[in-house]
């Protein structure tokens, strides 16, 4: 029984550590995205506040769409 147990303790302990792995590798993804965004002036709030009556108009158009055209 003692051969099992640490058996499934070796098996989640590898579990666990896939899973900080895949963690951190979407956490580095996260961060790329986010910096990219920044770094192109994505949040600039002067920018979205004048591109915001073009975001409406195209929201507007595509909710709910019309396919008799």
């Amino acid at each position: 029984m003692n051969t099992a147990a640490a058996s499934h303790d070796a098996i989640l302990a590898d579990d666990r550590r896939a899973g900080r792995r895949h963690a951190g590798l979407a956490g580095v993804i996260a961060i790329v995205c986010v910096a990219s965004l920044w770094i192109t002036g994505f949040f600039d709030a002067q920018r979205l506040i004048e591109g915001a009556p073009a975001l409406a108009q195209l929201f507007r158009e595509m909710m709910p769409p019309d396919f008799s055209r």
